[in-house]
């Protein structure tokens, strides 16, 4: 399938590269002493945000 004549899987690639760069630049913002920090006892920690993308990441790299 096409939109706008660009494939969609080169769409999925430009999404999750612009994901990434900004993840990136999110987790090189934070502290090493702030990595496991939540913000309430129910908040998840930059590493839990940062395993659940590379599982996403997998996922979609087997649907592709």
């Amino acid at each position: 399938m096409r939109y706008n004549g660009i494939m969609n899987n080169q769409i999925l690639i430009g999404l999750i590269r612009n994901a990434h760069d900004g993840l990136t630049r999110t987790v090189s913002a934070v502290p090493d002493d702030k990595m496991t920090w939540k913000p309430l006892d129910n908040g998840r920690t930059v590493l839990d945000l940062l395993g659940d993308a590379a599982q996403t990441a997998g996922m979609t790299a087997e649907m592709a």
